[in-house]
């Protein structure tokens, strides 16, 4: 790495940190309760071995069982240091969140070369207030850990293709296998590596088999994490499924949708959006399957004639695919969108720095570095106390159930009774199919 790396990679990191440290002042929020406060699998280092075997030490509950040991050995090390302080934790959230969009421009800049593209790209990463979410509710440590080790991952990967290095490509599958301790999402990186590969060469089913001899173990280490941590996946997508698969697809395809306007237009953000579940062939549906029907057709335009376009295009949709086939609770969350925002990123970066005039393209990136920062700092006093959090998430979703219930836990909380008892209430009868 040169020193000009070094100095626009210490930049990007500053930008991040100063977009986002008034989120220290927040607190323990949502699920931060079960998985942090109220689980004392954390409260000893002793302990942390049994991360790695035993799913149900990730929370207090056992119903919320999940696999990501790197992510509760971080919280035992911050409970080691500062208890239930809770900026600490923040604290790290932030600092993990510079090195991703660090990791980002890197990145970006070691695969085209463009070093004002990248930093643009990683500037625009970390100011972006889709990520207001990661710094602010701790839990969401486990997407910002796992985007950290893929995009390492990658790196390494790249400059193992490149050098011939054998050392360095077993370290790319072993840091790959890191990223799936943090969360199970980055189980998709072999198929990005694939498009990745296809980008630089063409995208031939040739291509694909020379390339597949190096895919073929980030696939075997996928494999064996699937059978690892089989029983805690049964539980979502077998023995209790939120809903049936069939919802679950035609809903997320409405998803999509809406999580390519927040990446672009980031308005109307909350802790919990007003969505429903899709009903059949319904209207909104129709629109939804006809979008990302054209969209999948420009896709296949680009091709062959913009290979690298081709990838930057796929990346968001590649790490959203888990969400379609995964029924989980929430039918959709900001931070689901951390890692795909790395593809927006890319592209961003690239087309207002090579399809605008050098003047055009600097202006049009210095507004929406200003303005991306400025909602950021504006989500992150949204997150300061659970009355703001719960308060603003009942104005712009009061038909979802949750921020009646959270809400009610304030009232609850501040010894205002009848408040709470009264935001149960509406709990039960706003929207009584989201809660069965």
């Amino acid at each position: 790495m040169t020193l000009t790396h070094a100095k626009l990679g210490a930049s990007v990191f500053l930008l991040a940190l100063v977009t986002h440290l008034n989120s220290l002042g927040g607190g323990f929020h949502y699920d931060d309760a079960h998985s942090i406060v109220e689980n004392h699998h954390l409260r000893s280092l002793a302990n942390v071995p049994a991360y790695f075997l035993d799913p149900a030490t990730f929370s207090s509950e056992t119903a919320m069982a999940m696999y990501r040991p790197l992510v509760q050995t971080s919280y035992a090390l911050t409970y080691g240091l500062a208890g239930y302080i809770a900026w600490p934790y923040l604290l790290f959230n932030v600092l993990l969140h510079g090195l991703v969009a660090v990791l980002v421009y890197l990145l970006i800049e070691q695969k085209t070369g463009w070093a004002l593209s990248a930093w643009w790209a990683g500037a625009l990463f970390a100011v972006h207030p889709m990520h207001s979410q990661v710094a602010n509710y701790i839990s969401s440590r486990s997407e910002s850990l796992a985007a950290l080790f893929s995009l390492l991952s990658m790196a390494l990967y790249i400059r193992a293709r490149e050098s011939a290095s054998s050392m360095v490509y077993i370290a790319s599958v072993v840091v790959f296998a890191t990223a799936l301790l943090a969360k199970s999402m980055a189980i998709v990186l072999p198929l990005v590596l694939l498009f990745r590969d296809c980008s630089t060469g063409g995208l031939s089913l040739q291509r694909i088999k020379a390339s597949g001899k190096y895919i073929v173990p980030f696939g075997l280490v996928a494999t064996v994490y699937v059978i690892v941590v089989r029983q805690a996946l049964a539980t979502a997508l077998v023995d209790r499924p939120v809903r049936g698969l069939w919802v679950q697809i035609l809903t997320q395809c409405k998803v999509l949708v809406y999580y390519l306007k927040l990446l672009l237009v980031p308005w109307g953000q909350n802790v919990e959006h007003q969505f429903a579940l899709a009903k059949g062939w319904e209207l909104s549906v129709l629109c939804a399957l006809g979008f990302l029907v054209s969209m999948g057709w420009c896709l296949m335009l680009l091709w062959r004639r913009s290979p690298r376009l081709f990838f930057n295009f796929t990346w968001p949709i590649v790490f959203l695919l888990p969400t379609f086939v995964v029924p989980l609770n929430v039918l959709l969350n900001e931070h689901r969108l951390y890692i795909p925002a790395v593809g927006f990123a890319m592209l961003l970066g690239w087309l207002l720095t090579t399809r605008f005039s050098r003047w055009q393209g600097l202006f049009l990136l210095a507004g929406l570095l200003l303005s991306y920062g400025a909602l950021s700092l504006q989500r992150s006093m949204v997150w300061q106390t659970p009355e703001t959090l719960w308060a603003d998430a009942l104005q712009k979703a009061p038909r979802m159930p949750r921020p009646h219930l959270f809400i009610g836990d304030v009232y609850r909380g501040q010894g205002r009774t009848e408040e709470a008892l009264a935001a149960y209430q509406r709990a039960l009868t706003v929207n009584p199919e989201i809660l069965s």
